[in-house]
């Protein structure tokens, strides 16, 4: 067992002493080995050695492996500084934005200019105040149109309309709106797709006046004996005017003059196609919404009436014609022509449903109003009316 005395500090710390009890490790430390040992007196210097002398290290230390008897000492360490955990590493950057994403906004619907007022309620049954709409926009430039536009035509000669030439129609097919309506007008009506009104082919195929009846559309009725396509060379067919038909048949008379312009009775046979604009691609699936939609096609046609003030009068109904569905249109159409003394026209409508297969059969009538014997020849014109 190694004998009492200060040995280099076992728990490493340079230049530093431990003292062995002779049976342990103490906390005594030093840094000089000549340290009397503790518990006893300073031995007496050496007068053979200077007072500075250094301590003569013993042959063997505690703890070396030649003396396995002396016990090892393990010191208590001062806890050591954690390093800080290094920081996390920052997340990948995702492949999609960071922004928000917002859906697009739909056009808000913007309604179209309001179109003429329109006279009277609306027709008992049927689509109410949608047919009196129709109604009333298909009325009011039928009446005008026919009126004005055909009996200029008339008066003026036009050869190359005559001819069957159809005219380019205006970008602008809606009416200027008329001053307010009087209390008893209805609402006003809806104005149609100016492409469906300028689609059709109207001097294309006509079947013309066969036996003495009027045909087109798969239709036909007795001509009236003042009725013509053409009176002295002055062409009479309005066929041009009636740009949403196809292959049209319209014989016309005229019924007042003045010396710039003219007004005519007309009534007009064609077809209406189902392939396009008179379509279910379209919206149209029954005779009734044909019906409406020519109404609606003839009140805002610049080929038709240039002066309409407003609409009345207006009916909506489903019919027959030869045991076939049909839907019956009419209205009054009222004008602004002072100069021919017309109050306007009374227009009416008969769309046939032939089949799926074959076009809406369509007739469309304009007579002048308080013009009893006009009025009564369209009548006649109504109740002649079969399919061929």
């Amino acid at each position: 067992m190694a004998i009492r005395g200060w040995y280099p500090d076992p728990a490493g710390q340079p230049g530093l002493y431990r003292y062995w009890d002779g049976d342990a490790w103490t906390h005594d430390l030093t840094a000089d080995p000549a340290t009397p040992l503790p518990g006893t007196a300073p031995p007496p210097p050496d007068p053979g050695k200077p007072a500075t002398s250094t301590f003569d290290e013993p042959t063997r230390y505690p703890g070396a492996p030649a003396d396995p008897a002396v016990p090892q000492w393990t010191p208590m360490l001062p806890p050591q500084p954690v390093a800080p955990a290094a920081p996390p590493a920052p997340p990948p950057t995702p492949p999609w934005p960071t922004a928000p994403q917002t859906a697009p906004t739909p056009p808000a619907w913007t309604p179209g200019p309001p179109l003429l007022p329109t006279s009277g309620g609306a027709p008992a049954g049927g689509r109410g105040n949608a047919v009196v709409l129709v109604v009333g926009a298909v009325l009011l430039v039928l009446a005008v149109g026919v009126g004005s536009f055909l009996v200029v035509r008339a008066l003026t000669g036009d050869d190359a309309e005559g001819a069957g030439a159809a005219p380019t129609p205006s970008a602008d097919t809606s009416i200027v709106p008329r001053p307010s309506p009087t209390p008893d007008d209805g609402p006003p009506p809806t104005a149609p797709d100016p492409a469906t009104c300028v689609a059709g082919a109207p001097t294309l195929g006509s079947t013309g006046i066969r036996g003495g009846r009027i045909t087109g559309g798969g239709l036909s009725t007795p001509l009236p004996d003042d009725y013509a396509l053409s009176d002295a060379g002055t062409p009479l067919d309005q066929a041009a005017a009636f740009t949403f038909a196809d292959a049209v048949t319209a014989p016309s008379k005229v019924v007042a003059t003045s010396e710039t312009s003219g007004w005519v009775a007309t009534v007009a046979l064609g077809g209406l196609s189902r392939v396009g604009e008179f379509g279910p691609d379209a919206g149209v699936t029954s005779a009734q919404l044909a019906a409406e939609q020519v109404f609606a096609c003839a009140i805002n046609s610049p080929t038709l009436y240039t002066s309409v003030e407003s609409i009345g009068a207006q009916t909506s109904e489903a019919t027959t014609v030869d045991g076939v569905a049909a839907w019956s249109v009419s209205g009054e159409v009222r004008v602004d022509e002072p100069e021919l003394g017309i109050e306007g026209d009374l227009m009416r409508i008969v769309v046939v449903d032939l089949g799926e297969d074959r076009p809406w059969g369509m007739f469309l009538s304009v007579a002048p109003l308080g013009q009893d014997a006009e009025l009564a020849t369209q009548q006649a014109l109504v109740e002649g009316l079969g399919v061929d």
